[in-house]
């Protein structure tokens, strides 16, 4: 997947920063505030997003599937598991194959999507930011009406550093959500589908601006980076990775201290601004505090 999303990243200009809006939790010592002190980023489970539609999961269209399309995904499977075989070899393991499917079996649609549903549980890490850190709606949702704070991320950065994808995110209609075709017929084509579960959503929730980092937490890819640990989910950025620090408009000045203390200690340069909202034009001015 990686591969397939560096190419596509060739003809797309990732934003240069990223913002994670967060709230201050207790005090320096809180897990939820490890962006900070430990520079540390996490990738949720689905099950951590609490979403009211299926997070990383779109209707699979069963029933756009043909006799002719399973045959084809015979074949296709046959000469993977058998190449360089004669002709007969081939059709041989697709007669197989093809006697092993049962797609259109409405239990075993069903046990299918159980066990897709699980494995994304386990497997599939996200870290999502924002676009735009001076949006009032993403204040108020995740920055616990403006008393939190945000931080300004390189996204090319994370990419370099953690093997990870990363796009924005596609919007969509509850009412119509588009179904995916649940046979591919190429490795590009079954990624291209992957990514497009990964980072869709509802399009009710376009204010939050998504820019979307997904991760395998556990893979199959031999060897393994250095770096890599299976099950991991948070990772250390460098320094370099970090842009600046937002304060919202309604930051306590306890929280701002311990930030502002944080920043000093682990940071050399990184700058902090305070948001102060102009509530008759309904816009944020930026100030710089350190």
């Amino acid at each position: 997947m990686r591969e397939f999303i560096d190419d596509k990243l060739q003809y797309m200009s990732p934003p240069s920063v990223v913002y994670k809006y967060n709230v201050w939790n207790d005090g320096i010592n809180n897990c939820d505030n490890r962006i900070l002190t430990k520079r540390e980023i996490y990738f949720a489970s689905i099950d951590d997003f609490d979403a009211d539609y299926p997070e990383c999961r779109l209707p699979l269209d069963f029933d756009a599937v043909t006799e002719g399309d399973l045959d084809r995904t015979a074949r296709y499977h046959a000469e993977l598991v058998r190449p360089n075989s004669p002709e007969w070899v081939i059709k041989s393991e697709a007669k197989r194959l093809r006697g092993l499917m049962v797609l259109h079996d409405k239990q075993n649609q069903a046990e299918t999507l159980k066990n897709h549903e699980a494995r994304l549980k386990k497997d599939v890490g996200i870290f999502s930011t924002s676009l735009n850190e001076l949006n009032l709606e993403m204040w108020d949702k995740f920055g616990d009406l403006g008393t939190g704070y945000c931080v300004g991320l390189k996204p090319s950065i994370i990419y370099d550093n953690i093997l990870c994808s990363m796009g924005r995110v596609r919007y969509y209609d509850r009412s119509n959500p588009p179904k995916i075709f649940p046979l591919s017929f190429s490795d590009e084509e079954r990624t291209e589908k992957v990514w497009q579960q990964f980072s869709s959503i509802p399009k009710d929730l376009g204010f939050e601006e998504e820019f979307r980092f997904t991760k395998m937490i556990r893979t199959k890819i031999q060897p393994l980076p250095s770096s890599y640990i299976q099950g991991q989910r948070a990772f250390v950025l460098p320094p370099e990775a970090f842009v600046e620090v937002a304060l919202g408009p309604s930051i306590s000045d306890e929280d701002k201290g311990y930030i502002i203390e944080v920043v000093n200690e682990e940071f050399s340069d990184l700058p902090v601004y305070k948001l102060v909202f102009n509530r008759k034009t309904k816009e944020f001015a930026k100030e710089l505090i350190v």
